[in-house]
């Protein structure tokens, strides 16, 4: 197995890192599946370590559907985030800069009004990367989900950021 597909296993059947939707792979013949098909996904983009151009994570820069939105917000274009970053390569920055890369891409390329994305909130290392670039939390779910990291029940975050800072209040 080619050391890119030997990484997204990895990547896909740890729960801790998964999407919020996502359920964690588990065999080697879904992974390759799941592997082929982010291929051809054209928002979604691998994180590369640039040095050894190692396979890090992956980013997903998806459009909203206005629906997805608040009232005040659905005449707005947003993209809507996500991202997973193996466990050793987390807290190197590579993070921030796909972050930036998504950001500078939906702005100045895709002329979006803004980006949102959720995490849970017993996700420090999430919720900060999420601040840090400048996401706000908008809202959190009624209902707690399983975070899978853990098995603990915890609540989904839902947070935006608006091109150029604006504020939505």
């Amino acid at each position: 197995m080619p050391r890119d597909e030997r990484d997204f296993l990895k990547l896909s059947s740890i729960p801790s890192i998964q999407y919020a939707s996502c359920q964690p792979v588990i065999s080697e013949e879904q992974a390759l599946v799941y592997f082929h098909n982010r291929l051809k996904n054209p928002y979604c983009f691998a994180i590369i370590e640039k040095s050894e151009r190692r396979f890090v994570g992956e980013i997903d820069i998806l459009p909203v559907s206005p629906e997805k939105l608040p009232i005040f917000l659905r005449d707005r274009f947003f993209f809507e985030f996500g991202i997973r970053l193996l466990p050793e390569d987390q807290k190197k920055g590579y993070g921030s800069e796909a972050y930036q890369f998504a950001l500078d891409y939906i702005y100045q390329i895709a002329h979006a009004d803004g980006a949102m994305a959720t995490y849970y909130d017993k996700n420090r290392a999430s919720r900060n990367l999420h601040h840090k670039m400048g996401f706000v939390d908008l809202w959190k779910s009624m209902t707690p989900k399983i975070w899978k990291a853990t098995g603990e029940p915890t609540h989904l975050i839902t947070c935006i950021q608006l091109k150029n800072g604006a504020s939505i209040f």
